[in-house]
């Protein structure tokens, strides 16, 4: 694989792992869920995986809805669609040493092997926690130091913003 490739592969890795690490703090907020049929919902997302949302509403409890069925979830404070995906990798990309850990990220050998785990790169594609959390390799590369700088500076800047 060669270097721009796996840099690809990392950038959208630690895009995912930042997202899903600060998604906590995001999702135990109010949203708005727009379904494609027209329906609104409003509660706490307790979950998501490719294949649905579980939700907490008032009125209903806990609802599971198809991800294919989701038009937009909206920010309740806000009204603002949530864009996290583009801010997260806005922010990897836009700042040089989130870029420089990256590429350090990128010329590590282990994480090179990792990504050329069919599974694991399924795994991830699908952003299926349950998986990657029983994943060593995966509890590793959340370990590694400059993973761990990309994901404070990524999801601190996302705490800023939401405090904003």
């Amino acid at each position: 694989m060669s270097f721009e490739k796996m840099k690809k592969h990392v950038i959208g890795f630690l895009f995912l792992a930042s997202f899903l690490l600060f998604s906590g703090t995001v999702h135990a907020q109010e949203k708005v869920i727009r379904l494609k049929d027209g329906t609104l919902m409003r509660g706490r997302i307790l979950s998501k995986d490719s294949s649905a949302y579980v939700i907490e509403t008032k009125a209903l409890g806990q609802v599971r809805v198809n991800t294919a069925d989701v038009l937009m979830v909206e920010d309740t404070a806000g009204g603002r669609a949530l864009s996290q995906k583009d801010d997260y990798q806005k922010k990897i990309l836009g700042n040089p040493g989130t870029m420089a850990a990256v590429e350090e990220i990128s010329r590590d050998q282990e994480v090179i092997d990792m990504f050329s785990d069919p599974a694991l790169k399924d795994a991830i594609m699908r952003q299926d926690m349950e998986y990657l959390k029983k994943d060593g390799r995966f509890i590793k590369f959340m370990q590694h130091p400059s993973v761990q700088k990309v994901v404070q500076d990524v999801s601190g800047k996302a705490q800023e913003d939401l405090e904003k």
